[in-house]
């Protein structure tokens, strides 16, 4: 199973997902943590049936990184 995130709505920690949002912070912050709080749960499921592959925006901008994926 590959999944292909975006950098910013899932927090990682490359690029797109350490900027913070300048308007109504606290709810996309939240917003923005449940998905992370979603993502895990739901790999934990995932993986005891399934190989899973999290290829990220910001690898993909990047040849080399995505080469290292």
């Amino acid at each position: 199973m590959i999944f292909v995130d975006g950098c910013y709505w899932h927090m990682h920690e490359y690029l797109l997902g350490v900027l913070r949002p300048k308007t109504n912070e606290e709810f996309w912050q939240q917003k923005r943590m449940g998905n992370v709080k979603r993502d895990m749960r739901n790999l934990h499921k995932l993986r005891k049936e399934w190989s899973v592959l999290t290829v990220w925006e910001g690898q993909t901008r990047d040849e080399n990184r995505l080469a290292k994926s």
